[in-house]
C-alpha cells in the first residue's frame, strides 16, 4: 500500500476523532499505522491532544479558573493543527465559563502516597477527606494507592505508578488513565451519560459496573467483574461489549479482530513465565535481561515514599501487576535472586469486586548478612509472615479472602538486584 503523505495523515487523524471517517480510508489509515512507527507516534500525540480537548473542557465546566493545559504535539502532524487545537481549547473554556456547575466533585476516601494538581499548577498531597474539583491525581510511588468517591456513590482506587485527569461535564463523567491501573465500582449513571474512560489505545463506556484498567503507551487492558462495557480499540474504531468475568485488550495493532476473552479463576498456584506475553505486560518495574544464559528480571529504581517535607525514598526493585492467588488457597511466595542485599517482598491485595484490602511486606532472610551478589539465592516466604505497611496504621486491611494483585519486590537505592523466577505456592 501507497505511505500516506504527512499532510493527508493530518486530515485522516481528525476526521478519524470527529467519527466522520470513510470506511476505505480508514482501512488505509489502519494499514499505514500498523506499518509506519512514525505515523503511530503521531496518532498517539493526537489521541491525546484530542482527549486533552474533554479534559480542559470538563476541568473549566468545573472550576473556571483553571489553567488550560496544553499537550505535546510531535511526529507527522502539523503545527498548524495543534495551533488550532489550542484555539479550540481556549474557545471551549469561554463558552463553559459562564456555565453554573459545581466546583467539588468527588472525596478522597482514602490516601497513601497520591498528589492532585490542577492544570500546570503545583502537584499538592491530599488527605482522607479532602473534596475536590476536576483535575489530575498522581501516584508516583510503586507501592502507593487511593482511593476516591464520587458524589454518586461511584468508586475507584488507584494503584501504583498511576496518573488520573478526571472531570464532569453536564452530569457525566469523563476519564483519562494517561498511564497506571484504574479499578471502577461504578453506580448505575444517567441515561445517556455513561462514564467515558479514556486511554492512549482504548475508549470505555461505563454505565454500572465493576471493572479494572491496566494502562501504558501502546496498551490497555480490561477486566470486567460485574456489569457489561463498551470496549473501543482506538487504531481502528473496532467495538466489543465486554461482559462479567471476561477480559479484553487494545493495542496499535489491527491485524486482529478486537474480541473479549473469558478471565481464569485464581487459585492458589502461580508462576512467572518469561515467554508469556501477557505476563510480560503486566510487568511495570524493571527490565527483561539475560544473565548465566536465562531470562531475568533486572531491577530499576522508582519512588517509595515521600516524607512530611515531600523528600522522595529511593528503592531498586520489579513490579509486576495481575491477578495472581486466591491467598486463602496460596500458602508463600518463592524468589530466585542474585542481589547485595535480602530483598523486601510488598503484595497488594484486593477483593474480587476490585475494593483494596491492604498492602503487606515481608523481608527474605531479615536476621542474616547481606548475600554474596555475585551468587544466586533462594527464598521462600510464608504468607503468614506478611504484615500490614507502616503506612496503613489505623486502616484495617485483611490479608485473608482476597487476590494478590500487585508483586514488587526490592532491595534499597544502592543495593542491585536481578530475579529469575516468582512463584506463589498452594503448598510450599
Amino acid at each position: 500500500m501507497k505511505p500516506i503523505p504527512d499532510s493527508e495523515l493530518d486530515r485522516l487523524l481528525s476526521d478519524f476523532a470527529d467519527d466522520r471517517l470513510a470506511p476505505e480510508d480508514e482501512a488505509r489509515l489502519a494499514e499505514h499505522l500498523r506499518q509506519n512507527p512514525e505515523a503511530r507516534r503521531a496518532y498517539l500525540a493526537y489521541s491525546a491532544l484530542e482527549s486533552q480537548l474533554q479534559w480542559s473542557y470538563a476541568e473549566a465546566a468545573t472550576e473556571p479558573i483553571t489553567p488550560i493545559r496544553t499537550a505535546r504535539f510531535g511526529g507527522a502532524i502539523a503545527w498548524s493543527t495543534a495551533l488550532a487545537a489550542a484555539v479550540a481549547v481556549c474557545l471551549v473554556a469561554i463558552v463553559v465559563l459562564f456555565q453554573s456547575v459545581e466546583k467539588d466533585i468527588l472525596t478522597v476516601t482514602y490516601e497513601d502516597g497520591i498528589l492532585y494538581r490542577q492544570g500546570n499548577e503545583e502537584a499538592v498531597e491530599l488527605l482522607d477527606g479532602d473534596r475536590f474539583p476536576a483535575g489530575t491525581f498522581v501516584i508516583e510511588d510503586a507501592d502507593g494507592f487511593a482511593e476516591i468517591e464520587f458524589d454518586d456513590g461511584t468508586q475507584m482506587s488507584l494503584q501504583g505508578e498511576t496518573e488520573l485527569d478526571f472531570g464532569i461535564v453536564d452530569g457525566q463523567k469523563f476519564l483519562y488513565v494517561n498511564k497506571g491501573r484504574l479499578l471502577c465500582a461504578a453506580t448505575p449513571q444517567p441515561a445517556g451519560k455513561p462514564i467515558q474512560i479514556r486511554t492512549g489505545t482504548a475508549e470505555i463506556e461505563v454505565l454500572g459496573t465493576v471493572l479494572t484498567v491496566d494502562s501504558s503507551e501502546d496498551l490497555t487492558d480490561l477486566s470486567v467483574v460485574e456489569g457489561e462495557v463498551k470496549f473501543r480499540r482506538v487504531v481502528d474504531g473496532q467495538a466489543v461489549l465486554v461482559s462479567a468475568e471476561r477480559k479484553a485488550r487494545a493495542t496499535l495493532d489491527d491485524s486482529k479482530p478486537l474480541a473479549s476473552r473469558e478471565v481464569g479463576e485464581p487459585g492458589g498456584d502461580w508462576r512467572f513465565d518469561f515467554h508469556d506475553d501477557e505476563l510480560r505486560t503486566g510487568v511495570t518495574k524493571g527490565e527483561f535481561d539475560i544473565a548465566d544464559s536465562i531470562p531475568v528480571l533486572s531491577a530499576r529504581h522508582y519512588v517509595a515514599e515521600r516524607d512530611a517535607e515531600g523528600s522522595r525514598t529511593i528503592r531498586n526493585g520489579i513490579a509486576i501487576n495481575g491477578t495472581f492467588v486466591d491467598t486463602d488457597e496460596a500458602d508463600g511466595i518463592r524468589i530466585r535472586y542474585q542481589a547485595s542485599g535480602h530483598p523486601q517482598v510488598f503484595l497488594m491485595t484486593n477483593r474480587r469486586n476490585g475494593r483494596f484490602t491492604g498492602n503487606f511486606m515481608a523481608k527474605a532472610f531479615p536476621d542474616l548478612p547481606d548475600p554474596d551478589p555475585t551468587a544466586w539465592h533462594e527464598a521462600v516466604i510464608p504468607f503468614s509472615a506478611f504484615r500490614a505497611g507502616e503506612r496503613e496504621a489505623g486502616r484495617k486491611s485483611e490479608f485473608a479472602n482476597s487476590q494478590v494483585t500487585k508483586i514488587l519486590i526490592s532491595v534499597g537505592a544502592k543495593d542491585q538486584l536481578v530475579v529469575s523466577d516468582v512463584e506463589i505456592h498452594s503448598e510450599l
